[in-house]
């Protein structure tokens, strides 16, 4: 559940479907407030979620979650190379639909 300001929602909304989001509901709960309703892997909303909806929000939006459980993704292992040598503190995991994005960052 994320409570917004009317005028931030798309920022918010881009956030959470950029965080492999799944919308569930949109509420009126006033004239300038929303509640959007998202389901999202626990791993999206960890890492720095709540930093950037605080910021896309200037600090106006809230954020309130639950574990919903556990589903099965498609993960896949990112091995950086010298050399032709993988180096193993490089190495990192995942989700299939970033791959090229992650590794790209890595690199450069």
């Amino acid at each position: 559940n994320i409570i917004v300001p009317r005028e931030k929602m798309g920022r918010v909304m881009n956030l959470c479907f950029d965080r492999r989001g799944i919308q569930l509901e949109i509420d009126n709960l006033s004239e300038e407030t929303l509640q959007l309703k998202y389901r999202m892997p626990y791993a999206e909303v960890v890492v720095d979620f709540f930093d950037t909806l605080k910021s896309i929000t200037s600090g106006m939006a809230s954020l309130d979650y639950e574990h919903d459980g556990f589903q099965p993704e498609n993960i896949k292992v990112i091995n950086i190379k010298i050399n032709h040598d993988p180096i193993d503190s490089l190495t990192f995991l995942v989700h299939e639909s970033k791959t090229k994005l992650r590794a790209r960052q890595m690199v450069d």
